[in-house]
């Protein structure tokens, strides 16, 4: 391996992290928000200096390229969703603060983040919502003030800060930094959601009252259809945690064939894991680099849909090969089951809800 290479460097790292997560995988799931063991692989992976993978060099971080990040989130969502889609947040809420105009703050928070220091989510999957804004923002002096809910913000017993979106009066999306105890007496929080899956996720709506952001901490502002449009140059971006679930159900199959020995357990898992490559391939042939072409919508949404059936049809074939003791909840062909039903949801904009759902119905 060689060690000035940072991308070869986070892989053998990552590698090694999830071979752990994994034996730890049932119990991490069915321990509920607060468990001990979601947090120690947080922090583990904190201590790789992950967290920096999107971040510049210069300001600290590993300065990965594209394909070796969704590499890394591939393999730990093989090994553990919840710690996957949990630490993918804390990537997110780093990459809105590299797009300030504010270098000082940059220079400040962004290393903190790659060195784990500072653990940064996000919540914006509310301006993907229909109807009124659930957070509003206004100019004030020296910031602005924000009010309402967020109402999905994952991995809150860890954060330190995260990355809002909110509606301004003319309909334009304000993105804000907001440091967790700087506003302990404007900022509360939920019980942790309880949910069928990720529930491990510490997964809490945000209440916002008078919240006071200084101007520094105001990150950037977009047009009204900004995450419109982010969403739809983005559509085949989320297939890592999929397609790293349908990874991790081949890997079940083949070693539950080789100890049952049956073979077709194990041709199934070869077929999973090929059928992982073509997808893979497909989504990133259709990036957002080529958001202009004609074809890049059915294209980029094929993909999407085809990573989140493989998922579920690889986690069926696991529930089968498992037969009753599938329906355990320790047992790992139910952990994966429920993890693709997840992904079904991720990041999810009408357009992906029609063609999976069309996908499913008339077998497209």
């Amino acid at each position: 391996m060689d060690q000035h290479n940072p991308n070869l460097q986070t892989l053998e790292q990552i590698r090694e992290l999830t071979a752990q997560f994994e034996e730890r995988a049932e119990a991490v799931d069915v321990g509920g928000p607060g468990n001990a063991l979601l947090e120690k692989n947080v922090r583990a992976l904190a201590a790789t200096g992950f967290y920096g993978a999107r971040i510049p060099v210069e300001y600290g971080g590993l300065g990965l390229d594209s394909e070796t990040n969704a590499e890394c989130q591939e393999l730990i969502a093989s090994a553990c969703g919840v710690t996957a889609f949990t630490q993918q947040q804390l990537h997110s809420g780093g990459h809105y603060v590299g797009q300030s105009a504010n270098v000082d703050v940059k220079r400040d928070l962004l290393p903190k983040f790659s060195r784990g220091e500072v653990l940064c989510g996000i919540a914006f999957s509310h301006l993907r919502r229909p109807g009124p804004p659930l957070v509003r923002v206004e100019r004030i002096a020296d910031g602005v003030l924000v009010n309402g809910e967020a109402p999905w913000v994952t991995g809150w017993r860890f954060l330190d800060s995260f990355s809002l979106g909110a509606v301004a009066p003319d309909g334009r999306i304000v993105y804000v930094y907001v440091s967790i105890p700087d506003h302990a007496k404007t900022l509360s929080v939920s019980e942790p959601i309880r949910v069928s899956t990720m529930d491990a996720g510490d997964t809490v709506r945000v209440f916002l009252r008078n919240v006071v952001i200084p101007e520094k901490y105001v990150l950037f502002e977009r047009e009204p259809d900004f995450q419109t449009r982010a969403d739809f140059n983005n559509i085949a971006g989320p297939v890592h945690l999929p397609l790293g679930c349908a990874r991790g159900c081949a890997r079940h199959l083949r070693l539950t064939g080789q100890q049952r020995k049956r073979p077709l357990f194990v041709e199934a898992a070869d077929h999973f894991e090929a059928e992982v490559d073509l997808v893979r391939d497909l989504a990133r042939s259709w990036s957002g680099d080529r958001a202009a072409e004609p074809e890049y919508k059915e294209r980029a949404l094929a993909a999407r849909a085809g990573a989140i059936r493989l998922a579920m049809r690889a986690s069926e074939a696991c529930i089968a090969a498992n037969s009753g003791a599938a329906h355990l909840l320790t047992n790992p062909a139910q952990r994966r089951h429920r993890e693709a039903s997840f992904y079904a949801t991720v990041a999810q904009t009408p357009d992906i809800q029609a063609t999976f759902i069309e996908a499913v119905t008339y077998g497209k």
